[in-house]
């Protein structure tokens, strides 16, 4: 008899402790990131600082879509967020001529959207990064 009265003590002390472990855990917040969602206006692309005329930037809206100007030509493509996961997919521009340093930012611009694999969101600024964390392009909120 001694030892069911024990197993039934043990067993209340059991589920005192269950209750208050899962009490303790109902009060974390899973931390999320700011929206993506508006304009930004890139700075920086893989370390190149663009200049002022450049005037490139990413245009995150709903339903996934992303649109805005490459430095020389408009460009659109979808997009997808999971967590800090980003994807960038099915994109296209016009094709305007495009001269000098307007130029080859272009290029660096389309040559690097594919690399983008997650985003951080400090205040008003984004970073897209590729995989191995190395910053692609850095953005200031527009």
């Amino acid at each position: 008899m001694l030892s069911i009265s024990n197993k039934g003590i043990n067993m209340k002390v059991i589920l005192i402790l269950l209750s208050l472990q899962l009490v303790a855990c109902s009060g974390l917040k899973k931390v999320t990131q700011p929206s993506i969602l508006g304009n930004w206006k890139v700075t920086d692309i893989q370390n190149v600082t663009l200049i002022s005329d450049a005037n490139a930037n990413l245009n995150f809206k709903l339903e996934d879509s992303l649109a805005g100007s490459s430095s020389c030509n408009s460009y659109f493509g979808k997009y997808k967020v999971d967590g800090e996961v980003l994807s960038i997919s099915q994109t296209g521009s016009t094709k305007k001529l495009c001269f000098g340093k307007l130029n080859n930012y272009e290029f660096l611009f389309f040559q690097s959207l594919p690399l983008v694999n997650r985003y951080e969101i400090r205040g008003n600024n984004l970073s897209l990064l590729a995989k191995d964390g190395k910053v692609i392009f850095k953005a200031i909120r527009d």
